[in-house]
């Protein structure tokens, strides 16, 4: 289904509905125990930082949030801007400052009303508040250093966040690829390829040749990629080294392990379709695994003030009581990192047909 936004006439979200807003208090009842947690022991309190969100930009110009953030700045409750506030004490707790940090990036990214780049551009950041606030909230041993953004020569490439221990030196980067304009082409199109299974002439040949086509959303994971690769090297070489690119995807989970583990054109097999000058397949040696996540729709659906699914009731919540919805972990041919210690980490399983159909590689659907 396409997700794209609800607004008024003005620009503002839609006001709430009776049963979001049991949805509002049934999340907030959850989190009471939660919140003095975060709060005891952040280097920031709950009042502060909503005190920051006041003076920021979202209140300046046109923001996509302003809606949102207006609720908790006059004591009202909201599942989007809640979750946002929470998850940021809970990473300033190991990284002080990052809390304003986010907001102020959030901030950043508005003034141009109901621009829908501004919108996935907000959506892929809190992708990323999500992951990282994951990562932070495991227990780690007392000595462990969290680093954020941080890079080993001055205007270097740096991941989102570097773990460090006896134990693991962990590089974790989070991408989200910008899929509005690709939800509304898959929604409309009866026939989608998912992978680069074949040449252009045997897909052609299966195909209907007057039908449009929706085709694999797999450049944006080669780029991520590469990024990861490019942000991980410089500290590959470091003892107990782990690079995790974590991407962050809708309910279609097939398209991106298609792109990665299709055993024809896979982005991580010997086979990759993104080949070098020499015609061999660019390899990510710094990139143990990739961690792939059906959820970005979860944080569209609290955008647009509509329940939640799959039994979540935090739209920035990474793991549930139940392991539903499954995450893939698609291991990299190219590394030789140790996959259980990622596995562990992001509670994440190489993918097959036990999580479900859609956590299997794909070639040709055809939509009814």
């Amino acid at each position: 289904m396409c997700c794209l936004p609800k607004v008024n006439a003005g620009g503002s979200i839609p006001p709430l509905r009776t049963n979001l807003l049991c949805c509002v208090k049934k999340t907030l009842t959850l989190r009471k125990s939660a919140l003095p947690i975060s709060s005891t022991l952040s280097q920031m309190q709950r009042p502060e930082l909503i005190s920051i969100i006041e003076k920021s930009k979202i209140f300046e110009n046109w923001h996509w949030f302003s809606y949102h953030f207006n609720h908790v700045v006059h004591g009202r409750p909201n599942v989007l801007a809640d979750s946002i506030i929470e998850a940021c004490l809970e990473c300033e707790d190991k990284i002080p400052g990052y809390a304003q940090k986010v907001i102020s990036t959030l901030a950043s990214v508005g003034g141009r009303e109901n621009h829908l780049p501004d919108w996935e551009q907000l959506v892929q950041i809190l992708a990323e508040l999500m992951v990282v606030r994951h990562v932070l909230s495991k227990v780690w041993e007392p000595e462990t250093q969290f680093l954020s953004e941080p890079s080993k020569t001055k205007g270097g490439k740096n991941p989102e966040i570097v773990l460090k221990n006896s134990s693991i030196n962990l590089a974790v980067e989070v991408k989200a690829p910008a899929l509005f304009e690709h939800q509304r082409i898959r929604t409309s199109n009866p026939e989608q390829i998912a992978a680069r299974f074949a040449n252009q002439k045997k897909i052609s040949s299966l195909v209907s040749g007057d039908t449009p086509i929706t085709l694999p959303r797999d450049n944006p994971v080669k780029d991520f990629l590469v990024s990861a690769q490019e942000k991980f090297e410089q500290f590959a070489e470091e003892p107990n080294f782990l690079g995790v690119l974590v991407v962050v995807w809708d309910d279609f989970i097939y398209e991106p392990i298609s792109s990665l583990s299709h055993p024809e054109c896979g982005l991580l097999t010997s086979n990759s379709f993104f080949k070098n000058a020499d015609g061999e397949s660019v390899v990510f040696p710094s990139v143990g695994a990739v961690v792939v996540l059906r959820h970005l729709h979860q944080i569209v659906r609290a955008c647009q003030e509509e329940p939640l699914v799959d039994g979540i009731i935090d739209p920035l919540q990474y793991k549930t009581e139940t392991g539903f919805p499954p995450k893939a972990l698609i291991a990299n041919e190219s590394s030789h990192q140790p996959i259980d210690k990622i596995q562990d980490i992001f509670q994440a399983l190489p993918p097959d047909l036990n999580m479900g159909a859609e956590y299997t590689h794909k070639e040709l659907i055809w939509w009814f």
